[in-house]
């Protein structure tokens, strides 16, 4: 029995510092990201950080940024490239909002599966009371680039509680009115 209790011990110690090695590795790739960008005059001044990594927008030089620390990729995406915005639940969409133009040449935005305000609705209601969400994410789609589709994941379920859920659901919300915003204006 002793065995047992310095093999779980052991196993605790292990995950324990593997953990702490990843978080200190992504945390050391943001802020160096962070600096290289400030170098190049972006500046993040509304950004939301998580476990895989920060999302910001930079209204100056009218990007957002995407710095996913998980896999030491980071994206610039500019203005006026954005065409789609898209939030998925557990690889669902649950809200889109796209621009397509007409042969006229005007602009038509539509959303599909609902409004805005019925996100976190989309995002939080569920007919099973115990549902569990394993995966919010926000999906920009840009025209005219290499990469097409940029992801954020808000929310993934292994650091699973309640409160960093709702937490997640905002935020997502949150990043999908700004994407809506820079949309909009690109409509006009």
């Amino acid at each position: 029995m002793t065995a047992f209790f310095i093999i779980i011990g052991c196993i605790a110690i292990a995950i324990y510092v593997l953990g702490t090695y990843g978080n200190n590795k992504q945390k050391k790739y943001e802020n160096s990201e962070i600096e290289r960008l400030k170098k190049e005059s972006i500046e993040l001044f509304d950004c939301t950080k998580n476990y895989d990594g920060i999302i910001g927008v930079d209204n100056i030089s009218k990007k957002i940024v995407i710095i996913n620390s998980k896999f030491s990729k980071t994206h610039l995406i500019n203005f006026q490239d954005i065409i789609d915005c898209e939030i998925n639940k557990d690889g669902q969409t649950v809200f889109k909002k796209s621009l397509a133009r007409t042969v006229g040449g005007v602009v038509v935005g539509g959303v599909v599966f609902g409004g805005v305000g019925a996100l976190i609705g989309g995002l939080s209601g569920s007919s099973k009371a115990n549902e569990l969400i394993n995966k919010i994410e926000i999906v920009i789609v840009a025209k005219n680039m290499s990469q097409r589709n940029f992801r954020f994941v808000f929310y993934h379920k292994s650091y699973y509680n309640k409160a960093l859920l709702n937490k997640s659901i905002s935020q997502a919300d949150s990043w999908v009115n700004k994407v809506l915003s820079i949309i909009e204006h690109n409509n006009k």
